[in-house]
Parts: C-alpha cells; structure tokens; sequence
C-alpha cells in the first residue's frame, strides 16, 4: 500500500527531474533527488507511524518467521 505521501512525491518527481536536467543536468538532478530521498528516509525515521503497535518479539526469531513463511 501507497502512502499518500509517496504517491504525491512519486508524481511530482516524474516531470520535476526532466525539467531540473535541463538546467543543471544529470548529474547534479540525481544528486538533488538522492538528497531529498535521505531527507525523507530520516524525517520517516524520526517521526515514524505512531499508530503502528509496538513489537516485542527479537528480530531473528520475526526474521525466521518470515524466512519460512
């Protein structure tokens, strides 16, 4: 599932990074949307989904769940 916020910057980066290529190419265009991907990712890290529940059980045993699964 899509987060509404993913859909909106998923939209706006589709025609954004045509048009910022063509005044500062491509280099410096993947750099920019390399550096607001870091930001996201780090926003999502600090805010997180405060609605998700809590999971107590140790990472290797929900790693071999799914490993199984």
């Amino acid at each position: 599932m899509v987060s509404m916020a993913q859909e909106i910057l998923e939209r706006l980066s589709q025609p954004l990074s045509q048009i910022f290529a063509a005044s500062f190419g491509w280099r410096r265009t993947t750099a920019i949307f390399f550096a607001g991907i870091v930001i996201f990712i780090f926003l999502t890290f600090l805010i997180g989904d405060r609605k998700e529940k809590r999971v107590s059980v140790p990472f290797y045993d929900q790693f071999i769940e799914v490993r199984d699964n």
